[in-house]
């Protein structure tokens, strides 16, 4: 005479029955959100280039107006023109324009909030206003570039303000803090 089934029997029948099922759905579960990682870091690829292609398109009239003399003078295309002159033809052209208005699309808040205050001040700048002094232009720009650095993923930097503008101005170590 055998014995009726017990618990554990079917506990065993049963648990033989899931385990491959279990198996299937997790696999699933696991390619489906594998490939959505995948495919976030896709995006942030190509929204990095576009970013890095914005950011450069927004910085050069700052980048030009704080040239030297010299490096100014050797750019052909700019002859003729004041350094005043190819700031402004830049900063009022449709190019110009739009790249600010794709920077407030994909850049960080930080990035955009920095823009934003180095717009504001560069405006009070060249209207004459006197709340925005060229000092104070210069440590408003070398915040945004620390931000759009921070924005490319060098969030913890050790770089403050000023070193980031050192490659571009000469004496800004002799300049008050």
């Amino acid at each position: 005479m055998t014995n009726p089934p017990t618990i554990l029997d079917y506990l065993t029948t049963v648990g033989t029955v899931i385990t491959p099922i279990l198996i299937l759905i997790l696999t699933g579960v696991g390619w489906s959100v594998r490939r959505r990682m995948e495919r976030v870091q896709e995006l942030e690829a190509k929204l990095r280039d576009e970013r890095i292609q914005i950011y450069n398109q927004v910085i050069q009239p700052f980048i030009i107006a704080l040239s030297s003399d010299a490096t100014f003078a050797h750019e052909p295309k700019y002859k003729g023109k004041t350094r005043e002159q190819v700031v402004q033809d830049i900063m009022l052209s449709a190019g110009y324009r739009d790249a600010a208005f794709r920077l407030s699309l994909v850049g960080s808040d930080r990035v955009v909030k920095a823009y934003n205050e180095l717009m504001q001040n560069f405006y009070n700048l060249s209207q004459g206003t006197e709340p925005s002094k060229p000092l104070e232009l210069i440590e408003v720009l070398g915040e945004f570039l620390l931000e759009v650095r921070r924005g490319m993923g060098n969030e913890n930097t050790s770089l403050n303000k000023r070193q980031m503008l050192e490659w571009l101005i000469k004496d800004i170590r002799r300049l008050p803090s």
